[in-house]
């Protein structure tokens, strides 16, 4: 018997030898199959050629697979050891469309439709007919790619090509974005994440139908997977499903989350949607947010009604379509507040606040106070912009348009003003009281800048720049430092800018102060020439009314002249 086996293999090696030989001189290259007969490894190797062919192609798993469930089918590459007294191992053998394998030992098999381990009972069954005191193993070796149906409301519907063991997201992705082709292999590039999915336009992404087997239909949720890591709801494809989905609507169901959660969210409505769901969709609950309860506001019939929900419920309370949930927050305010000092204080940095109670000054104390080189004239405070702080009557360019008689120039002028204003509150530091008063929010910050004690002049000067401050020098003694008037100034416009809020002042309005700025302006260009053509004009008409007067006596006395001469000849 071992003879005869021994016979077999050795015929079937020498055969599949030869092959790849004339394969080789074909093709003018090394396929990479070698046969070598070693007995060190206590049996034969049979290795299909064409399965390696076949499986040349390179693909990547998402990691291993638990496959007792996997059914066999045609374009599976597995291989077969039969563990005996002569152990044979059959490598790369592929099940054709028939569903069978075909190898020297054992001939044709079918296996189309097993498990590896019923595919393990039916080679095990036609091998006791040549083996004894057998065992056999089978292993899948390269599954067949896999095909799904998509349908519905979608770019690219039909049937569709996915690599093997692709879950629903990596299925339904060629349905929504047409892949690039790479041009070499001319095959479909892998994406990176298929989390662009939700991008991809208002699908119905949290209630996707997948049919297997012609009846058997589940609902999944892709939120649920992409929001919450929920691997059940991103299931592996078969072949031959068919997954279903389609397009929102205004009238789709919706569900809210909102209050003291990470992320508010509004999102397609699930059947199977609970507090505790959502919550982990909107990315979790914020520190200070209340560990006992929320609330579920529901639409009734010309009525709204509140239900509280414990959080022993979260888990297990059934929603409705359209139902908006609120988070409070413990004690009704955010104990995870901050503002930030920078600057002339003796502790700069980040500290806790109640968000709308904390005051300026009470943030100055926790940062020790100021330091004796602070510029109080200079500091501001920077709103963070958040909701809960913004300006109750925000600029609107467009309402204003409605019932100004602004010129559009005067419009414009209101925006940029507006922007650069917007978030910055102008603080008077030597006025306690005021400070008292304004209050601060989440992500506030105070600046305190340094006091160099200097003057900036700029403008039309000679050598514009920083000067030492010196309180006993006027205007034009720092002009003259500065090396006197450039040759375009004009010096009825001087102006002296405060620190900090950079307010304009005439010199008789204010007193120079340091961290202030002197600005010199100029005689705009289109003013100079239009002043220039006006003199020239102006002497041009001077010279025309003098060549007038001139022209009108030189008439004059020839009149004068013509009555003289007629008078002494009269005579």
């Amino acid at each position: 018997m071992k003879r005869f086996l021994f016979l077999v293999a050795f015929f079937w090696t020498v055969t599949l030898f030869s092959y790849n030989l004339v394969f080789a001189q074909q093709n003018n290259s090394d396929p990479g199959f070698n046969f070598q007969l070693d007995n060190s490894i206590g049996g034969f190797v049979y290795l299909d050629p064409l399965a390696g062919l076949i499986g040349s192609q390179f693909i990547t798993y998402e990691s291993s697979y638990n496959i007792a469930n996997y059914e066999l089918g045609p374009s599976d590459i597995i291989s077969v050891n039969l563990n005996s007294s002569e152990p044979v191992l059959l490598r790369g053998l592929i099940i054709n469309p028939e569903g069978k394998i075909v190898t020297p030992v054992l001939g044709q098999v079918t296996l189309n439709g097993l498990t590896l381990s019923e595919a393990e009972e039916k080679i095990k069954e036609v091998a006791l007919k040549i083996f004894k005191n057998l065992d056999v193993n089978v292993t899948l070796e390269k599954p067949r790619p896999t095909f799904v149906f998509i349908n519905g409301d979608v770019p690219y519907a039909g049937k569709h090509l996915v690599k093997p063991f692709s879950r629903l997201d990596e299925a339904i992705y060629p349905a929504l974005n047409q892949l690039e082709i790479d041009p070499v292999t001319n095959q479909p590039v892998l994406f990176t994440s298929t989390s662009d999915l939700l991008n991809s336009g208002p699908y119905s992404f949290r209630n996707i139908q997948l049919i297997r087997n012609q009846s058997d239909t589940s609902v999944f949720d892709l939120y649920a997977f992409f929001k919450a890591g929920d691997l059940y709801n991103n299931p592996f494809i078969k072949n031959g499903d068919q997954i279903i989905f389609n397009k929102l609507d205004a009238n789709s169901p919706k569900i809210s989350l909102s209050g003291a959660v990470s992320n508010s969210i509004e999102i397609e409505f699930n059947r199977n949607d609970t507090p505790e769901l959502l919550i982990k969709i909107a990315g979790g609950l914020k520190g200070d947010a209340s560990n006992k309860e929320l609330f579920v506001y529901r639409t009734l019939t010309n009525t709204i009604e509140k239900v509280t929900v414990e959080k022993s419920g979260w888990k297990n309370f059934e929603l409705m379509p359209n139902d908006r949930i609120v988070v409070p927050r413990q004690g009704g305010y955010n104990n995870n507040s901050v503002a930030h000092i920078y600057g002339e204080v003796r502790l700069p940095g980040t500290f806790p606040i109640i968000s709308g109670a904390t005051n300026v000054s009470e943030l100055i104390d926790f940062a020790n106070g100021l330091t004796p080189d602070a510029l109080v004239s200079a500091a501001y405070l920077s709103r963070a912009g958040s909701i809960e702080n913004q300006i109750a009557n925000e600029f609107n360019i467009e309402s204003m348009k409605r019932t100004s008689d602004q010129l559009q120039q005067g419009f414009s002028y209101l925006e940029l003003e507006t922007r650069n204003s917007r978030s910055r509150v102008y603080l008077d530091l030597a006025n306690e009281k005021e400070l008292q008063t304004i209050k601060l929010y989440n992500g506030d910050q105070l600046f305190i800048p340094l006091d160099e004690q200097t003057v900036f002049i700029f403008g039309q000067v000679n050598t514009p720049g920083f000067y030492p401050y010196n309180s006993s020098l006027s205007i034009s003694n720092y002009i003259d430092r500065a090396g006197g008037f450039a040759l375009s100034a004009d010096r009825n416009r001087i102006f002296i800018l405060k620190a900090g809020n950079n307010t304009w002042y005439k010199p008789s309005e204010t007193k120079l102060e340091s961290g202030d700025k002197i600005f010199i302006d100029r005689t705009p260009f289109d003013e100079l020439n239009s002043l220039r053509t006006y003199e020239i004009q102006k002497e041009q008409l001077k010279n025309n009314r003098i060549q007038l007067v001139m022209t009108g006596l030189t008439t004059i006395t020839g009149i004068i002249t013509t009555l003289v001469a007629i008078d002494v000849i009269k005579r």
